[in-house]
């Protein structure tokens, strides 16, 4: 059955990471249906703010990612774990977004119509999917691009 097509179990869980590594920065996310994973990235962050607020970029470009995946699919809400608190905290309000990058973040989360739920994690305690989530963003920052979706795999050129 296509991505597109398909019947999800809501919420749909996802978690999300973002790294700086020698100088690179990048993101990841999976995306589980109960406990199975039905998507997953690794991307570079290029140069530029995103990149220069090192890791940060990479936590925030992963958090918009995974609602542009959700708004393509119509998927209405969504669980993320995250062990970066500036990924709920500037969603939220609490914290105030005074650069470009998390201003643009804000009018994201804003503008979007998919519903959050916030679960806290912390890193590197071993849970499962934030530890997998968390080598996606560093291959991500070492320039290895990976997606995959459903039984699609796409892997980019390394460098």
């Amino acid at each position: 059955m296509p991505m597109e097509n398909a019947t999800f179990d809501f919420p749909l869980k996802a978690y999300v990471d973002g790294a700086w590594v020698d100088g690179g920065v990048g993101y990841g996310f999976v995306i589980l249906d109960r406990s199975s994973i039905i998507a997953e990235r690794s991307e570079s962050v290029p140069k530029g703010p995103w990149a220069d607020s090192r890791q940060v970029g990479g936590e925030l470009l992963a958090m918009m990612a995974v609602l542009a995946w959700c708004e393509e699919r119509s998927v209405p809400e969504i669980t993320v774990f995250y062990d970066y608190e500036g990924i709920r905290s500037w969603a939220v309000g609490e914290w105030k977004a005074n650069k470009e990058i998390t201003r643009t973040y804000v009018g994201e989360m804003r503008r979007c119509s998919v519903k959050v739920r916030w679960v806290k994690v912390k890193s590197h305690s071993g849970d499962r999917y934030n530890d997998r989530v968390d080598r996606l963003a560093k291959d991500g920052a070492a320039g290895i691009a990976y997606y995959w979706v459903e039984e699609t795999h796409r892997e980019a050129d390394r460098g």
